[in-house]
């Protein structure tokens, strides 16, 4: 069981797998950061480890706003300076703040 605990109030959460919108504590964005974060903190630890995987991530961003998607971003560049970070979008606009944190460390491979 995951549980979370919301910052403002110190309400704890659980963290449930239904798809049911009315059963769930977080919003689909929530979730998805959550996603991000738990998958990043496992990278690092491989990493830490010394074991470099790729990290693939496929349109998580997808309900992030502009500044979260600027922070994914600069997690997924911190990510890429140690292996490799690969992220599948069809959104011009992730594509577009991404080259803007990340700069010439990024490789855009349209398909």
């Amino acid at each position: 069981m995951l549980v979370a605990i919301q910052a403002e109030t110190g309400q704890a959460k659980t963290v449930m797998g239904t798809s049911d919108a009315k059963d769930q504590a977080f919003s689909k964005g929530t979730l998805l950061q959550l996603y991000l974060a738990l998958r990043a903190a496992a990278h690092d630890q491989l990493v830490e480890n010394g074991t470099v995987l790729p990290f693939l991530c496929d349109d998580v961003f997808e309900t992030f706003d502009e500044t979260r998607t600027r922070a994914a971003c600069r997690l997924l560049h911190r990510i890429g300076e140690k292996g490799q970070a690969i992220y599948l979008t069809h959104h011009r606009h992730v594509v577009e703040i991404a080259r803007e944190v990340c700069g010439d460390a990024l490789t855009v491979h349209m398909l």
